[in-house]
């Protein structure tokens, strides 16, 4: 009978962290417990890369993340979780690139400077979005945390090989 409950238990318990992983996924920073765990995902498959191929290709994906988390924030006009949002999409952009210029890396620099270039429009539109909705002066600090994000495109496509 302790079995059988025993059973139950870790198979409701292994559905319910399946679950909480599938949700976690989809979370942006306004969703505090559920991005913590897409955070301690993304650092875990992180560490458990192998090699800079692998590493880059993370990267790539959080990167992309960072950016939709940054375009599905943005119309909240919440400072603190823009400002956040800006910050990771600095960081992670830095990360990507120091990778896509080493070594074998760098045949793939085009396709990046054209995925940063995508990125930095539609953080542009976003920085419109609130500047007309909200105005000047009340949108001003999250219009310049989304401006860092886009200058940050710009300064990493730059380091990138001319082709």
């Amino acid at each position: 009978i302790i079995t059988i409950t025993m059973r139950r238990l870790l198979f409701i318990l292994l559905g319910f962290s399946i679950m909480v992983i599938v949700i976690a996924n989809y979370s942006n920073p306004s969703t505090p417990v559920f991005y913590s765990i897409k955070r301690l995902e993304e650092k875990i498959a992180l560490n458990a890369a192998r090699n800079p191929s692998q590493k880059m290709y993370i990267y790539e994906q959080l990167l992309k993340r960072r950016y939709q988390e940054l375009r599905e924030i943005a119309p909240k006009n919440e400072l603190s979780l823009i400002y956040v949002s800006s910050s990771r999409y600095r960081t992670t952009i830095g990360e990507f690139i120091k990778i896509a210029t080493q070594n074998s890396q760098k045949n793939y620099q085009e396709d990046v400077k054209s995925t940063l270039f995508q990125y930095k429009l539609g953080l542009k539109e976003a920085h419109d979005y609130l500047l007309n909705k909200y105005g000047v002066m009340s949108s001003l600090d999250q219009r310049k945390a989304i401006q860092e994000a886009m200058d940050a495109s710009d300064i990493y496509s730059s380091l990138l090989r001319k082709e």
